[in-house]
Order: structure tokens, then sequence, then C-alpha cells
């Protein structure tokens, strides 16, 4: 039987057209019930039950042509020519797996059964060389895998490398950071020194008054005295070479009584 919304009904035996008609043009509802030898409002009822046989009921979602049908009928109640049609969406293996009322017996035609064996063989066959290309596809995956697996531990070997060469250059550019403080330290004071020759070679006998004594202060007769004195207490070391011995003779001998004697005053 086959049927199409708005178009033929048509009736086929044993792949010969044997009548037609026009169809309805309503589709098939989905989400209903099938119901296979009996009424689907009460598949109970003994009085409707089908007392026949059935074997490879399939639907298909398209309807087939009358060459489709005829070489089903051509191949035989035991092919499986039906199988290769895409359109085919109830299949007759996926009903045997339904629920059953009443005395219902499954059955394989006679000349079906040494078909069956063969044809669960060549199944069978097909399955084991199915098998045989996925076990093989594996096998390849796997020599990927591994080649990958090795590929990774070489870049993770050369990035372990890279990073100790990154953490060596670290440790030496903070070691030439420390001796460019250090190296920055001496050139500032080598230039904190050449300043001070400096300003010593081209001193002048007023820079007694960039001293703390003098410096900012307002210069009275007791500041003028005090410079006074100094300058006659040595009168008696006219002669003298002006050493750092000399100079430290000074202030540990002669500062301390001009201190005590700006404070009597």
């Amino acid at each position: 039987l086959s049927w199409a919304a708005g178009g033929t009904q048509r009736v086929y035996i044993d792949g010969v057209e044997i009548g037609s008609t026009a169809a309805v043009s309503s589709n098939l509802r989905l989400g209903g019930t099938i119901t296979l030898g009996n009424r689907v409002s009460d598949p109970k009822i003994s009085s409707f039950i089908f007392g026949g046989q059935l074997y490879k009921l399939n639907l298909y979602s398209e309807e087939l042509s009358s060459s489709e049908i005829r070489e089903m009928a051509n191949a035989g109640m035991c092919s499986t020519v039906e199988e290769k049609y895409e359109t085919r969406q109830l299949k007759w293996e996926q009903l045997l797996t339904e629920q059953r009322y009443g005395n219902v017996t499954e059955f394989i035609p006679t000349e079906c059964k040494m078909y069956d064996i063969n044809y669960v063989k060549a199944r069978l066959n097909e399955t084991e060389t199915e098998l045989n290309k996925t076990g093989q596809k594996l096998l390849n995956t796997e020599t990927k895998l591994n080649n990958t697996e090795h590929e990774l531990q070489g870049v993770s070997t050369t990035l372990n490398v890279t990073l100790s060469e990154l953490t060596e250059t670290r440790t030496q550019r903070n070691e030439t950071q420390t001796e460019l403080t250090e190296v920055s330290t001496i050139l500032n004071h080598t230039r904190y020194l050449l300043e001070e020759a400096k300003r010593n070679k081209t001193g002048s006998r007023w820079d007694v008054l960039y001293t703390p004594p003098y410096l900012n202060k307002l210069f009275t007769t007791k500041l003028y005295d005090q410079l006074t004195n100094s300058w006659k207490m040595m009168e008696k070391f006219i002669g003298v070479n002006v050493t750092v011995g000399l100079v430290e003779h000074f202030r540990d001998h002669h500062e301390e009584n001009e201190i005590c004697e700006e404070e009597e005053e």
C-alpha cells in the first residue's frame, strides 16, 4: 500500500498495482498510537483480533515508486532490500520489541530460516570488518597520541630549558643591577670628592663664614671679636706649616675655650 496526502492511494500484490483511488489531503497526525492486529481504542477486545500473519511491516515517510515496490517484491520476503531506503521510519525490527497483548507468536518463514542464518553470518562478517577498521583507526589514533605526547615532552623540555635560561638571565640582571647601584654609589661619592676638591682648590679665606656659627646669622660685635681673637691667636704659629694636625690642634684645644668664653659673655 502506498499513499500520499492529496495524491493517490495505491494497492500492490506481489509488486503489481491492482488498484488506486484518490487519497485524502490531510497528513498523519504526530504523537498518536499505532496498534497492529486490533482496534486502537481497546486492543484487548478479542472480537477485533487479527488472525493472520505479519512479516516485515515497514512504514516510510515518503511514497515509494512502483519500481521500488516491485524491487522489494521480486527480491523475496527473505531479502533485506527494504533497509536501503533511508525514508524507512517505522521498522519491523523495532515493532518486534514493542508490547504485545493476547496470544502473539513470533515466527520466521521456513524459507527464510536458512537465509536468516546466512544473513546473520554476513552481518557478523560485516560487523567484524567494521570492528577491524575501527581497531585500525584506534591504533592509528593511539600512534598519533603517542607522537603528540612525544612532541609535548619535547616542548616541555624546551620550555624548562627556556625557563632555566630566563631564571639565569633574571639572576644576572639582578646582579648587574646591584653592580650598577654600587658603581652609581661610587660615582656619586667620586663626584662629591671632586666637588670638594674643586671647592678646596678655589677656596677663599671668607669660606669660614659658610660655617654654622656665622652663616645666616646677624654679624655682631661678638662674632667680630671671636674672629679677631682667633686670628690673633694664630700669630703665635707664624712660620708653621698649616697641616691637618695643626687644624686638629686648634679644634681640640682652642675651640672649646672660645665656646666657654662665649657662654661666659
